[in-house]
């Protein structure tokens, strides 16, 4: 029954099984475990991003540019900036970008 038995065959047989199912299950995780760890660099030293207020009738109001946090809580924006003061932002358009 095992007389042609190659435990060289059977390695090379889990080792491809193996690499399949780590591509599958990594492949399926690559953008989630990417935002996750972003989100946690945003929480512990900020990403480095670019603020602009603007008024309703689209005029620049503001601009801030460094590393933040930024909680949303409804329509309501804040954040701390470079002096450690913080900033929240209840009107107007904001536009959050990453640098």
């Amino acid at each position: 029954m095992f007389k042609n038995f190659s435990w060289s065959r059977l390695f090379v047989i889990l080792i491809t099984l193996g690499m399949i199912f780590a591509s599958l299950h990594l492949s399926g995780c690559t953008k989630g475990c990417s935002k996750e760890l972003k989100h946690t660099k945003s929480k512990w030293v900020g990403l480095r991003r670019k603020i602009t207020l603007y008024g309703y009738d689209r005029e620049l109001m503001k601009s801030w540019e460094g590393r933040f946090y930024i909680e949303t809580d409804g329509a309501a924006v804040s954040f701390i900036d470079s002096n450690n003061k913080e900033t929240k932002i209840c009107g107007g358009i904001v536009l959050i970008e990453e640098q």
